[in-house]
């Protein structure tokens, strides 16, 4: 394969790779653009992401609380007390993958699994 690395004027780290290639990654991604896009989003901010969370947020299509609960090893029971709210609405915030409350909502579910407020939903912050 023939591969070409190079830099830009401004000094951003550039590859060139063949269109067959190009083609052959974006039908990996496929349909799911969005969370490619949240991903992208999320590293753009230098933030970083056990590969477990990424791959329930992508590959389960858990929304980013849930992922984090569950890789915290949290009950929606348990995360609900940590945060100050209850179980049924941290359930119905798991649901809603792009609308994660209030954003004094957000930043108690935050702290409670002890990640910051992008992390928990990086398309909205």
């Amino acid at each position: 394969m023939n591969i070409i690395a190079s830099s830009s004027p401004d000094g951003v780290e550039l590859v060139t790779i063949p269109r067959a290639e190009y083609d052959r990654l974006m039908a990996l991604v496929g349909d799911d653009l969005d969370g490619l896009r949240a991903a992208e989003e999320a590293l753009a901010d230098d933030a970083r992401y056990p590969a477990a969370v990424v791959d329930m947020i992508l590959d389960d299509g858990l929304s980013p609380l849930a992922a984090w609960r569950r890789y915290r090893g949290l009950s929606q029971a348990e995360l609900a007390e940590k945060a100050g709210m209850s179980q049924t609405g941290v359930a119905a915030l798991e649901r809603r993958p792009n609308a994660q409350g209030r954003r004094s909502t957000r930043k108690a579910l935050a702290e409670a699994l002890g990640i910051t407020v992008s992390a928990l939903n990086p398309l909205t912050d």
